[in-house]
């Protein structure tokens, strides 16, 4: 199998990423969406408009996002499943532990919750994505 490739550069750049990366094989994929499908969110970005530019892939969860500006698990799986309500949006989920729970030997119940939490209601058939 040929390891896939997928760039995730900030919202501003991702038509350019597209754009510049056509017919390489290289995947464009977005950092973030908003927990909003349509309506006035300021700043925020739907799945459905990351996809429409292009996008074939959203990071969720980075530890950034959880905790720098607080998201939950609960808002991450919102995300998820905003995700995969979009046709052909795949989800990157991330996992991992803060150093305090690394140092604390949390690394394994932290990531365990942090998928089930994440994946929660997730269907079968869409796991692949």
């Amino acid at each position: 199998d040929t390891p896939e490739v997928i760039v995730f550069p900030p919202f501003p750049y991702l038509s350019t990423a597209i754009s510049e990366l056509e017919g390489t094989g290289i995947k464009v994929g977005a950092q973030n969406i908003g927990l909003e499908t349509s309506g006035a969110f300021t700043g925020e970005v739907a799945a459905s408009m990351v996809r429409s530019l292009g996008c074939d892939y959203v990071m969720i969860g980075h530890s950034e996002r959880r905790s720098l500006y607080g998201e939950s698990d609960s808002k991450i799986n919102t995300k998820v499943h905003l995700c995969l309500d979009q046709p052909n949006l795949n989800v990157i989920l991330c996992v991992g532990e803060t150093l305090e729970e690394y140092e604390n030997n949390l690394l394994k119940s932290v990531v365990d919750m942090q998928i089930k939490k994440g994946l929660m209601g997730v269907k079968g058939a869409d796991m692949d994505r």
